[in-house]
């Protein structure tokens, strides 16, 4: 039987080479910059790090240790990398691949995690109970008085999520577009609060998740790259995926794709996909 957290890590060991190549760099970081703090020499993790971006902004509030976890270990290894070619002096540096149920109690004074909460299972009946399991581990693994931000993808409340994403077109991709809506929390301060975190705040960001110069190019779609960079995609099976190109095509032959863009990419309205939240441990 296949397991619901290996498949999730085969499949971002899948795209680690590529994951940069079209994502925004840092989502979010506008916003979450001021909130990427903590006092000089606290023990902080990067959960689910990827491919390390914003570990160098970690780097800047002088932590005395610093975990980059990621299950994916191509990701691990794309951090490792990167952090060769900056001045860690000071900063203990650990490279880990465990899930955060394996990590120790109150480990750490500070956690970041960007961009893991909706993408916890491929079982999409089972998202819900997956982000309260993993926000419960993440203030398990906090020290008291500790703070978490976290960062998933933005719903609209008075709109869906695909309604920010001009090809996540639920009228020529019901299926994938239905099981991305369910992984994408739709109140998750709510599920920050029942996880036992205090003080809870949340708000979002402008940025896309992929690069706003490359987001609205429909020939981009056919990249595996460009694809690489949204976690949506890993809903789209090979006949949904032929589906899409093939509307695509047909649009582009009939001369009328750029308006089809326009006027899905008018639904986001210039909202942005980030949302991000924050919360701490009781001291």
């Amino acid at each position: 039987m296949s397991d619901s957290k290996t498949d999730t890590r085969d499949q971002y060991d899948n795209k680690a080479k590529h994951y940069d190549t079209y994502r925004t760099p840092s989502p979010g970081i506008k916003t979450l910059e001021p909130h990427l703090t903590f006092p000089s020499g606290s023990a902080i993790c990067d959960l689910g790090c990827g491919t390390g971006v914003f570990i160098p902004k970690l780097l800047e509030s002088k932590p005395s240790a610093c975990e980059a976890n990621d299950p994916s270990e191509g990701m691990v290894k794309q951090t490792e990398e990167r952090m060769s070619k900056l001045d860690t002096t000071g900063v203990s540096m650990t490279y880990t691949t465990d899930f955060v149920q394996q990590m120790d109690l109150e480990k750490f004074d500070f956690i970041f995690c960007g961009q893991v909460l909706q993408n916890l299972t491929k079982e999409p009946e089972k998202a819900a109970a997956a982000r309260l399991d993993f926000l419960q581990n993440c203030h398990r693994v906090l020290k008291p008085g500790g703070k978490a931000v976290i960062t998933t993808r933005y719903a609209p409340p008075d709109g869906r999520w695909s309604d920010l994403y001009w090809y996540a077109d639920p009228e020529i991709i019901p299926n994938a577009v239905k099981k991305m809506e369910t992984m994408v929390p739709r109140d998750p301060l709510s599920e920050f609060a029942e996880a036992g975190f205090i003080n809870c705040e949340n708000c979002t960001d402008s940025d896309t998740v992929v690069n706003i110069d490359a987001f609205c190019h429909a020939e981009n779609v056919s990249n595996p790259a460009f694809r690489a960079a949204d976690s949506f995609w890993q809903w789209v099976d090979e006949a949904d995926l032929k589906t899409r190109l093939d509307s695509i095509a047909k649009m582009t032959e009939e001369g009328t794709i750029d308006e089809y863009v326009a006027a899905r990419d008018a639904k986001r309205a210039g909202r942005g996909h980030v949302a991000i939240l924050i919360g701490h441990k009781a001291a």
